[in-house]
């Protein structure tokens, strides 16, 4: 009789997962199957936008100049002024087959209230 369970250097191990069970368990204390072969698990892959808020001084002689400036200055030359400000937003959920192929995708509908 096959089972999913092995025993590994005097350990009982689920080959599918990794769960060990005591050397000290009994046979009949040992199942022979593991619970993550009973119940598989739905894979999902998430995708958000992460905000980060980031400032630049700017010397200017007007505005449009300024708006110019910030749209054309590198990156590293920002500052985070406060690294606490920012956050998440979760924009749509993928639905994947146990090769990791996207089969079905929701999206978010509501954002978790804060």
């Amino acid at each position: 009789m096959t089972t999913d369970i092995k025993e590994v250097n005097g350990r009982w191990v689920c080959a599918g997962c990794g769960r060990e069970w005591s050397a000290l368990s009994g046979d009949n204390e040992i199942p022979k199957t593991c619970d993550c072969k009973k119940v598989p698990k739905k894979k999902f892959k998430a995708h958000c936008t992460m905000s980060v808020f980031l400032e630049l001084d700017i010397e200017a002689d007007s505005e449009d100049e300024a708006w110019r400036i910030a749209r054309e200055t590198d990156g590293g030359d920002w500052t985070e002024p406060d690294p606490m400000r920012g956050g998440w937003d979760i924009h749509e959920l993928e639905v994947l087959d146990d090769k990791g192929v996207v089969i079905d995708f929701h999206f978010n509908e509501h954002q978790e209230e804060e």
